[in-house]
């Protein structure tokens, strides 16, 4: 009924079954995102990879803020990134990135305390 199955494969399978096991422990225990975490108070961590909606829920701003700093008419903000949002306008990601940081350094620097 059954064909008798070569142990080779058998060898074979087990070594692939312990490989995406250890490497979705390692993963899951270490997720890429996670591995350099963003300090709330360090703005100099801010880079092109992050979208507006995370940076603002990071330094907890309001979403509008880097809306109307930076003039941003596209429809799919906040979720674009630094990067998406340097290309569509034409701009440097460095000085976008620095717009960014300046922008919320003055936000941070005038906010009231206890909000």
């Amino acid at each position: 009924m059954f064909k008798k199955i070569p142990k080779a494969y058998l060898i074979a399978g087990a070594i692939l079954v312990l490989i995406i096991g250890i490497s979705a422990v390692l993963f899951f225990t270490d997720p890429p995102k996670r591995r350099h975490p963003v300090s709330v108070h360090n703005i100099s961590q801010i880079s092109g990879w992050m979208t507006f909606e995370y940076i603002n829920m990071l330094f907890d701003v309001p979403q509008e803020l880097l809306q109307e700093k930076l003039g941003i008419q596209n429809s799919k903000y906040p979720l674009v990134t630094l990067k998406q949002y340097a290309k569509k306008s034409n701009k440097d990601v460095d000085s976008v990135v620095k717009e960014v940081q300046e922008s919320i350094q003055t936000y941070l620097d005038h906010k009231p305390e206890g909000q």
